[in-house]
């Protein structure tokens, strides 16, 4: 991909373990976790997008996406780190790339919107979503630390990089609790509601 412009990567090789299943496949309002952070990403204007999944669910995951990169993290570990490594490498040439958890599938299109518009102002920082005073997802990387994110080693962690980078961290403020709702368990599914989506 060569577009010099911002890029999304999807992580959603989690096994789910918590919740029973993989995060990617679970429904909300009818569409998967990671079809809705596909399409929430593309409203918002990104057209290079990355979907990191595992080894067991790839086959699916090409069939449910069939408009985007779908990528295996075949890391024995599975670590997030590992996958964001694999998506970068992919998205290497974009001037900044949002990274998405898939089990974060409240995120609000205009949020997406706000941080690119902060990515354009402010190129070498990491730009954050705040709600509530607590930072959320997705964050979006500068190409300025690609370099060091794919030279990173088993044990690292993106926190750890983006900490001694020397990169200012923006803090953008959002009117969206969908950057700090997360889906870890069969409870927390269960208690979303039909305003959140």
């Amino acid at each position: 991909m060569t577009t010099g412009g911002f890029g999304a990567l999807v992580l959603a090789a989690g096994k789910g373990t918590r919740v029973g299943t993989a995060k990617l496949r679970l429904m909300i309002g009818g569409e998967t976790f990671v079809r809705r952070s596909v399409r929430m990403l593309r409203a918002a204007g990104v057209d290079d997008i990355v979907c990191i999944v595992s080894q067991e669910d790839a086959a699916w995951a090409v069939d449910e996406l069939s408009d985007v990169e779908v990528l295996a993290n075949s890391a024995v570990a599975g670590d997030m780190l590992s996958s964001v490594r694999l998506g970068i490498g992919a998205l290497a040439s974009c001037r900044g790339v949002l990274i998405l958890p898939v089990d974060h599938p409240c995120v609000a299109e205009r949020t997406v919107l706000r941080l690119l518009e902060a990515g354009r102002r402010e190129e070498e920082s990491v730009i954050t979503p705040v709600h509530n005073d607590q930072a959320g997802h997705p964050i979006l990387i500068p190409y300025g630390i690609f370099r060091t994110v794919l030279a990173s080693e088993e044990g690292d962690t993106l926190r750890d990089i983006i900490a001694a980078s020397g990169l200012s961290v923006l803090r953008v403020p959002v009117d969206d609790p969908g950057v700090l709702r997360n889906i870890n368990t069969r409870d927390d599914l269960s208690s979303l509601s039909t305003t959140e989506y």
